[in-house]
């Protein structure tokens, strides 16, 4: 089989602006990026320094195939106050608007807020409601823009968090226009990983690729957790996916430029080990 064209999202370096790191991630080989929005990384609604970045970009020879959107507990699109949700829609469409000047091809968002589900049970089914409305009105500016929205399955505590979450989610999608990213590390937490890749298969347009040892969120390179990847890669070679693979690693210890650079080439190496493995015989 062709050898995996595996990507990096830049929230490996949020403390860091983006412009110190595009070198040494090329360095490195990468040529496909996910853009972290942190504040402290990339500052988006900046139409200038969206500019310089995509210069940047295109003179190292790197292409942002996606950008994460913005997100945090401020930002929540499933609020019953209105103020409060038309703040985390137009800050979404404010990403995606600097998405579309980058040349990027997918958007990913998240469905619900920064916000553990324990504590909003009695208004899970309004919050859907709410979501379903926000997400409708940031897929529409997308579409105006050329970007592929895609919602991920965020971790298993939050609002709308997990994939089954995220499935009853895209039953209201009728239109069919919302795509997924599948986090292998929320899934994994959430107990789904066995069986995420064949429920999101006929969605999935990219898939975050990191790794965890079951308890905490950790983000590290696949291999170095306790993921059971022949399986995960298998799956993904099975139902055919065609869409973006990029690695999503923790950002602690962000300064240590080169330790982080060499586990993300660990992890990809991994990843392509394994699908060469793994990969149908008719591949």
């Amino acid at each position: 089989m062709a050898v995996l064209p595996i990507g990096l999202s830049t929230g490996c370096f949020y403390e860091l602006p983006i412009e110190r790191v595009l070198a040494d991630i090329a360095a490195a080989g990468f040529e496909e990026l996910e853009i972290s929005t942190a504040p402290t990384h990339f500052p988006y609604r900046d139409p200038l320094a969206v500019e310089r970045v995509r210069a940047l970009l295109d003179d190292l020879g790197l292409r942002a195939v996606s950008m994460h959107a913005p997100y945090n507990r401020t930002i929540d699109i499933t609020s019953p106050e209105r103020a409060r949700r038309r703040h985390a829609v137009d800050e979404l469409v404010r990403g995606a608007e600097a998405a579309a000047r980058l040349g990027a091809e997918l958007y990913v968002m998240h469905a619900g807020p920064e916000i553990e589900r324990q504590h909003l049970l009695q208004e899970y089914v309004p919050r859907l409601r709410q979501a379903i409305v926000s997400v409708d009105e940031i897929v529409a500016r997308c579409y105006e823009l050329g970007l592929q929205p895609a919602l991920e399955n965020m971790l298993p505590h939050l609002v709308l968090g997990g994939v089954r979450q995220l499935l009853r989610f895209l039953a209201e999608d009728r239109a069919g226009r919302v795509a997924v990213c599948l986090d292998t590390g929320h899934a994994r937490l959430g107990g789904e990983i066995e069986t995420a890749v064949g429920e999101l298969a006929a969605y999935m347009a990219v898939v975050h690729l990191h790794d965890n040892l079951g308890r905490e969120d950790d983000h590290l390179p696949p291999g170095d957790g306790s993921i059971a990847w022949d399986h995960v890669v298998g799956q993904l070679l099975h139902f055919g996916f065609r869409g973006r693979w990029l690695l999503e690693l923790t950002g602690r210890g962000v300064r240590d430029i080169p330790g982080t650079i060499a586990a993300a080439q660990r992890g990809r190496e991994f990843l392509r080990s394994t699908a060469a493995r793994v990969a149908p015989e008719d591949e």
